[in-house]
């Protein structure tokens, strides 16, 4: 037998000796190739995740009708959503002579958490002259997934004469449709 690349050639011989010790020989060479690709194990199944958790490992290896020791690699692609994205991770596998296989999972990342509201202020106690809106903080809002998440905020005035309160209201909401809110009153005094 002799090994080349991924092809192994068997040359065969066959002998023919009559009892006067005459003889004679003829040999035939046979070569198998690798033409079947490779098998992948382990190749996890479709899931989908809240946004924010890890991927689980994956242990993928490959066997081989010749070779021994196949090559597997991986790609990992994110495929942004309207809400929430993607992971596409393809493993393949590739033997000695050069035959594939490839394997895909999609791990789907859903939002269903809402945002988190920065910067809110305290309530506290505030001039007449220097009434606070919404706009006059900086509030933010950091989400858990890959999504924008837009900030808003309201007020409403109650009482009157020297009871006079705002409540300012901010609200974040994320592109899937996520919200969180949270309100300070600001009581007005005439300093």
């Amino acid at each position: 037998d002799a090994a080349s690349g991924c092809n192994v050639a068997r040359t065969i011989t066959w002998t023919a000796t009559d009892d006067c010790g005459n003889s004679s020989s003829a040999s035939r060479t046979f070569t198998s190739s690798d033409e079947v690709e490779p098998q992948l194990i382990g190749v996890p199944p479709n899931a989908s995740l809240q946004c924010g958790l890890p991927v689980p490992d994956a242990v993928v290896s490959a066997i081989d009708n010749c070779d021994s020791e196949p090559v597997v690699s991986m790609n990992a692609t994110t495929v942004p959503a309207a809400c929430g994205y993607s992971l596409v991770r393809t493993w393949t596998a590739t033997d000695a002579c050069g035959n594939t296989f490839s394997a895909s999972q999609t791990t789907t990342f859903e939002d269903t958490t809402d945002p988190i509201l920065v910067g809110v202020p305290d309530a506290t106690s505030v001039n007449c002259g220097s009434v606070p809106d919404g706009e006059d903080f900086d509030v933010t809002a950091t989400d858990n997934c890959v999504n924008e998440v837009n900030v808003t905020s309201s007020f409403v005035d109650a009482g009157s004469g020297y009871n006079v309160t705002r409540t300012i209201t901010w609200t974040a909401t994320d592109a899937c449709g996520n919200s969180a809110s949270a309100s300070r009153t600001f009581t007005l005094s005439d300093s």
